[in-house]
């Protein structure tokens, strides 16, 4: 207010506040006589309350206001105002001055602090007061609003400009920055790519990789930036990122596969925030501040490689056909731990519907192969895929293949009818002379089966001189059937059918039957016309029609087929003179003198094979009356016009002879040939002595490639007549050029495994030949002209397809160039260098010691693997060889022993495959010429307890040696001849007998004691003597360690009796000794696999029935009241479980599998085997089948229905092997019709119903198993129901 007062005293008439000095009181520095227009300013108010100057803050811009520093100063007084704004707060020199800084600035940036810098330049004439001016002005403060002004520090400058300072840096710094987001800052690594916000990160990894390699890849830091991008801004640098919560990667979308082998993209999210510690450096609070931001990382996921595709074996191409069920081979590639699966369809269409099911059912196995299966007289096709598997690599393609058995009938079965089709002849055309199975016969697909071959078909009818048919011919064909012998034979007349029309035959001494046929009569031809002979004579004048007639008129024509062009008849014909026409269309006279032509017409008589046609029938011809005494004209032949067709045309040379009625005539002619026919009247008439004489017919060579005209004109002279009129004749011959052969090449295209030199020719001599390997090349561009071989050039384990055309051009005018040939493909494969097969030190040999022997390889560094016996495959790579070891092959005591050694070379440089696989083979042992030894008595001793040493005496081999001469010796048993003997393996043990390189076998018992039954029970026989009962070789080998499917926990323990407490087969055979007659025993086995003969005798006394529980399914049953005499032991061995059966037989037996099963010897008593089905139903079967391992086939064995109360099946196994128990809606006994499970009368009366169509035919009652359902299986039946063989 001090200034305010002082200002309103020295100012007090002026509002601009400016003290003006009178120019009298300055001392007359201004005259006095002029207007006062200086002044000196002492003070300044810069603005008003509404005009203050705004606290800077981020966004007013420093143009808008500087106005606001000069905003109430009166025009005029200031020149200019100079406003430079400053970080910081002021500092002033000694001097009072402030202390500029270097830089101004020219915005308002984030969190700071700012002072005004103003010069006042005064205008002209204007003095600031020397004391000093004092400078006011207001600030807009939208924090503390206040109305007071505020003096500014202020000094004159020395220019005179007043400088003043607007110091702000005691009032707020302007707002704080907010953070704009996170980037991630490039190091330079070339795996990392970057958007282009920097915000997300790319990078690949492996597939497989683990999460914690993926963790080791991402960033660890970031940059936030803020608003602040002043000079170097605010920004906070390494910002840790945080990419998991918890344990677990955050994910956008789908998560990460490790298992995943065909690739994948993911993205894993993550979080950078504002340190704590430097959250006041920002605006962390205000709308829309944000701290936390989140990156990203796209990580994409390399495809795992792919499992190679398998290949059928050589042994099985796609598309082969088989004569029995096949087992497919694969050849697979060398890969480790990759599983194959395969599905079986009958069509194309269903393998390509059907899924992939990846179970042990479906799964390849080398050592067995994929099973395809056939029927009897039909061609089954089955179609096979397969798919190669890793855990951690991509599938294989898929292998896809087709292929047929056709399976034929067993030997001598009759054939029973024949379809044939053959071509009904045509005239005109080629005699069929091949016969072929019709394709429309319901029983085709069997006579391809029956049927091996056809004679060739011949023909009786007409003249026999054609192959071609003759027309209105009957003729007959007589072929000749081949049976497919010895499967198929003609036992009886067969049904024969020519075309579908029933006809006869007869069956031939050497087994074929003849088929004789009689066709239809062939058309008459309708297709022919007659030749008018046109001109066919000069006469004199004056000669009548008669004379024409009888001198000149031809008698025959030729008629010539129109389509057949081998049809050409000389027919007769008779002309009708009383039509003589002249070229006047007047009737001749002969009286008249002039020249004249008289036109004659006849008809032609055709042969009767011609359909008479009165149009086609009817001919004319001309005959030229010469003026009297003048030689008649010379005509030509053949005329030089066809009648209704103009000038006569030839494609070929042609000769024209020239004829005279004058006998003693001479015949003159001139020829010129010509492209257009208006230019014929340009050639000269002949004279005598202008003219050929003419001696021999004219020939008309023509040119290829163009079209002549030949004009022949003609004069004939004889003595004492005048010279004839001139003749003029005109041929039109065209010849087509040749074209030129197109060239071949050599070798011829196809598939090769070397690089090539192509050599190209052609038959057309002088031709040019050009080639080309563009496909996009024509013959105007991309040719090129071969000059001589060139090369298909394929670098090694690369694979290069060439397309190869070629033409030649024409090597004159004579000639057309040749088209462009078909593209010719070269695929050439060019493979890697494989490594050289290893060498063993000693080649395949025999010997009767062991063989020693090292393996080395001229490969370097190449590794060497063997097997021993064992096929390397790609499942089996075997034994990695150490270089310098030694590999013996031993010698085994009495046998002469094969060794087979495989080997390859795996080379460790990748340019190089490995070897071939080579196999040596070695043999090792003595050959003591013995043919076979066999076992005439076994040793005293057959039971051993556990630990017990090997006894043998009493056994006996009978040798048999190859020298027939040599007599058969016995040799006893020693305990060296057996190597195969354990006493500590439970159960019975086939032991092999080892003599002079032969072996026998016989069984032998190991028991374990056992405190709970008697010594006598398990003691072996001491007596020494044989018990007569021949070993079964093929019983139950008893229970070991890897086979204990009789009990729940492989143990073996004493079998029990169901209700008692009795146990041991001793304590068991007391109890049944003392059980009522006709009752029922049930012993639990637990595990054991044999009973004792006693047993079963025991029961036999009192009939009793006995049941023996292997499980809780499996039970067998012994009704010892139908045996008829004592028996041995009887093995009661069961395995359920690794019993192969291939599916697709399994599939084709039944509705579904109840279990499979393996027994082990004879079932010689009858054992019924009782199975809980576990299906309480009402009507349904179970069927027993055998696996037959030679045919490949399911052998019905035996059928019961099962029980609807109970679901019990009761079925007997005869013999050892594997069985399946189907469960089906009808039995599969074979010619049991009526679904009873036994055979009768009942059974042949329901075949015959189906024969005669009253029931539904089933291929199951093919009683006698000819392939066919008929009267003669019903036959069969009824034969074998009174006792008659079957």
């Amino acid at each position: 207010m001090k200034l305010r007062k002082r200002i309103a005293a020295a100012f007090t008439a002026l509002a601009l506040m400016f003290t003006l000095t009178d120019p009298a009181a300055l001392g007359g520095l201004i005259g006095s006589s002029s207007v006062a227009s200086a002044f000196t300013v002492k003070s300044l108010l810069v603005n008003t309350t509404s005009t203050g100057i705004p606290v800077p803050e981020v966004g007013i811009s420093l143009s808008s206001i500087k106005s606001n520093f000069s905003s109430n100063i009166t025009a005029g007084t200031l020149s200019n105002v100079n406003v430079s704004w400053y970080e910081g707060s002021p500092s002033y020199g000694s001097n009072g001055r402030v202390i500029l800084p270097a830089n101004s600035v020219t915005e308002f940036g984030y969190n700071r602090h700012y002072y005004a810098v103003a010069e006042y330049v005064l205008a002209a004439g204007n003095t600031a007061d020397a004391g000093g001016v004092d400078i006011a002005y207001y600030v807009n403060d939208p924090i503390n609003p206040t109305s007071s002004d505020i003096t500014a520090k202020s000094w004159i400058g020395d220019t005179g400009s007043i400088f003043a300072v607007f110091d702000f840096s005691t009032y707020q710094a302007t707002k704080k920055a907010k953070a704009t987001g996170a980037r991630f800052v490039p190091s330079g690594d070339p795996k990392y790519g970057f958007s282009a916000d920097y915000t997300t990160v790319f990078f690949t990894i492996p597939s497989h990789s683990k999460t914690d390699v993926i963790e080791g890849l991402l960033p660890g830091t970031v940059t936030i930036d803020t608003e602040d991008k002043e000079g170097s801004g605010l920004s906070f640098a390494n910002v840790p990122v945080t990419w998991k919560s918890g344990s677990s990667f955050t994910y956008e979308g789908a998560g990460y596969d490790q298992t995943n082998v065909t690739g994948m993209t993911f993205t894993i999210v993550g979080t950078a925030t504002v340190p704590t510690n430097r959250l006041n450096d920002i605006d962390s609070t205000s709308a829309g501040a944000k701290t936390k931001f989140t990156l990203k990382a796209k990580i994409t996921v390399d495809p795992a490689d792919k499992v190679q595709k398998p290949s059928f074996s050589s042994e099985n191409p796609d598309g082969s056909t088989f004569d029995k069920t096949t087992y497919i081979k694969l050849d697979l590639p060398k890969e480790d731990n990759v599983t194959y699966y395969y599905i079986v369809a009958s069509s194309e269409d269903e393998l390509n519907s059907l899924p992939f099911i990846y179970d042990n059912d479906h799964t390849y196995y080398s050592s067995r192969g994929i099973m395809i299966t056939g029927v009897v007289n039909k061609r089954v096709q089955s179609w096979i895929k397969v798919i190669g598997k890793h855990n951690e690599k991509q599938d294989s393609g898929v292998l896809t293949g087709s292929f047929t058995v056709a399976m034929r009938s067993s030997t001598g079965s009759n054939i029973p009818e024949i379809h044939i089709i053959v071509d009904q002849p045509v005239g005109g055309q080629a005699l069929d002379i091949s016969a072929e199975l019709d394709p429309s016969a319901p029983d085709y697909e069997t006579e391809t089966f029956e049927i091996s071959d056809f004679g060739a078909v011949q023909w009786k009818g007409g003249s026999g001189s054609s192959a071609l048919a003759e027309y209105n011919t009957e003729y007959t064909m007589l072929v000749e059937v081949i049976p497919n012998s010895p499967n198929y034979v003609f036992l009886r007349t067969p049904d024969v059918y020519v075309n579908g029309v029933r006809c006869s035959g007869s069956t031939n001494d050497t087994g074929t039957f003849t088929i004789v046929y009689t066709f239809e009569k062939t058309g008459k031809l309708t297709d022919y016309r007659a030749v008018s002979p046109g001109k066919v004579a000069n006469v004199p004048s004056g000669t009548t029609v008669t004379q024409m007639d009888s001198s000149y008129l031809p008698k025959t024509v030729t008629v010539v087929g129109t389509k057949d062009n081998r049809i050409s008849e000389t027919c007769s014909v008779t002309w009708d003179l009383t039509t003589a026409i002249t070229d006047k269309g007047t009737p001749y006279n002969p009286k008249i003198g002039t020249a004249q032509t008289v036109t004659f017409t006849g008809k032609v008589r055709v042969p009767d094979y011609m359909e008479e046609d009165s149009a086609k029938m009817t001919v004319t011809a001309q005959i030229y009356v010469e003026e009297a005494s003048k030689v008649p004209a010379p005509w030509s032949y053949p005329p030089d016009t066809v009648e209704g067709q103009g000038t006569t045309v030839f494609n070929s040379p042609q000769d024209i002879s020239l004829e005279s009625a004058v006998n003693s005539a001479t015949i003159y002619y001139n020829i010129e040939a010509y492209e257009n026919i208006s230019d014929i009247s340009k050639l000269a008439d002949p004279t005598e002595t202008g003219g050929t004489k003419y001696i021999e017919p004219i020939t008309l060579s023509g040119v290829p490639g163009q079209s002549l005209y030949y004009c022949i004109k003609a004069i004939a002279t004889a003595p004492g007549m005048k010279q004839s009129d001139v003749s003029t004749f005109v041929y039109k011959v065209v010849i087509e050029k040749k074209k030129t052969q197109i060239p071949k090449p050599t070798p011829e295209p196809g598939n090769y495994a070397s690089s090539l030199t192509i050599t190209l020719n052609t038959e057309t001599p002088g031709a040019k030949i050009y080639y080309t390997l563009d496909p996009n090349a024509t013959k105007s561009s991309g040719f090129i002209e071969y000059t001589g071989p060139f090369d298909l050039k394929v670098a090694a384990n690369s694979t290069k397809t060439f397309v190869l055309r070629t033409y030649a051009k024409a090597p004159n005018d004579s000639w057309k160039d040749s088209d462009i040939s078909e593209d010719l493909i070269y695929k050439i494969t060019v493979p890697k260098e494989k490594a050289a097969v290893p060498v063993p030190s000693v080649l395949d040999t025999a010997s009767e010691t062991a063989i020693t022997l090292t393996l080395s390889c001229a490969t370097a560094k190449a590794d060497i693997y063997y097997s021993i016996d064992t096929p390397i495959t790609s499942t089996y790579n075997g034994i990695l060889y150490k270089s310098g070891t030694k590999i013996t092959l031993k010698r085994v005591d009495n046998q002469v022993v094969t060794y087979k050694l495989y080997t390859y070379a795996k080379s460790n440089d990748p340019r190089i495959d490995d070897s071939l696989v080579k196999t040596y083979t070695y043999t090792v042992g003595k050959d003591y010429g013995v043919k076979s030894i066999e076992i005439v008595k076994r040793p005293a001793k057959y039971s051993y307890y556990m630990g017990e040493k090997l006894n043998v005496v009493g056994g006996l081999i009978k040798v048999t040696y190859i020298d027939e001469t040599k007599a058969p010796e016995t040799v006893y048993m020693t305990e060296s001849m057996i190597q195969d003997f354990d006493s500590w393996v439970l159960g019975q043990q086939t032991l092999t007998v080892y003599y002079q390189g032969c072996t026998a076998a016989f069984n032998i018992v190991v028991r374990r004691r056992s405190s709970s039954s008697s010594d006598s029970d398990n003691k072996p026989s001491d007596s020494g003597k044989d018990d007569g009962k021949k070993d079964d070789t093929t019983t139950d080998p008893g229970t070991s360690d890897t086979d204990k499917d009789n009990t729940t926990d492989g143990t073996v323990s004493d079998p029990t009796m169901v209700g008692s407490q009795v146990k041991g087969w001793t304590q068991l055979q007391k109890k049944i000794a003392a059980a009522a007659k006709n009752s029922r025993i049930v012993i639990n086995l637990n595990g054991n696999t044999s009973v004792p003969a006693d047993i079963i005798n025991t029961a036999m006394k009192k009939k009793i029935t006995l049941e023996f529980v292997v499980n809780d399914m499996l039970s067998w049953v012994v009704d010892t009241g139908a045996l008829k005499k004592t028996v041995a032991s009887l093995s009661v061995g069961l395995k359920t479980s690794d019993v192969y059966i291939p599916m697709v037989l399994i599939d084709s037996s039944g509705d579904s599998e109840i279990v499979r099963v393996h027994t082990y010897g004879k079932n010689k008593i009858g054992a019924v085997l009782y199975v809980k089905t576990g299906k309480k139903v009402n009507n349904r079967f179970a069927n027993l089948f055998r696996y037959n391992e030679d045919s490949h086939q399911l052998d019905f064995v035996d059928t019961s229905k099962i029980i609807s109360s109970t679901g019990v099946a009761q079925v007997v196994p005869a013999n050892g092997g594997d069985y399946v128990l189907m469960l089906d809606t009808r039995t599969r006994l074979p010619g049991d019709a009526d679904n009873s499970t036994t055979i009768d009368a009942r059974d042949a009366s329901a075949i015959l119903k189906m024969c005669v169509g009253t029931m539904e035919l089933d291929d199951t009652c093919d009683y006698n198993g000819d392939g066919f359902v008929n009267a003669i299986d019903s036959a069969a039946i009824l034969r074998s129901v009174v006792g008659l063989k079957k």
